[in-house]
């Protein structure tokens, strides 16, 4: 498992991007439109920010996520279950060609793993 991006929930889109890109210089990768969706993807370094705004019908996963990438969702599901990991009440749904899990940290944080999506390009 590896680091994938750390996701931030914002209001406005757009006012994010301008804060991020124009004033901190981050570079911005790339948008993505789905229903009920915002995302874009900016570059700090290695790092990547998830700038996601949902409009009031999306369900709310958390207001900042941490996603990691593994390369095949069932073996990290049966890795995380065997280690004691409480992945109850969640499973995998499809996102753009991909496929993303959704679960809570000891702190009730919440984490992500992604399998096949891309978080930068």
């Amino acid at each position: 498992m590896k680091s994938a991006h750390v996701g931030i929930r914002v209001s406005d889109l757009d006012r994010s991007l301008d804060f991020y890109v124009s004033g901190l210089g981050c570079e911005l990768s790339h948008r993505i439109e789905l229903e009920g969706l915002s995302i874009a993807f900016v570059k700090a370094g290695s790092t990547i920010f998830e700038l996601i705004q949902k409009d009031e019908s999306f369900s709310h996963n958390g207001s900042i996520h941490l996603a990691f990438s593994v390369d095949d969702m069932s073996r990290a599901i049966e890795d995380l279950s065997s280690r004691g990991i409480d992945l109850s009440g969640t499973s995998p749904r499809p996102f753009q060609d991909g496929v993303i899990l959704f679960f809570k940290g000891p702190d009730g944080e919440t984490l992500e793993l992604c399998q096949g999506v891309g978080t930068a390009k």
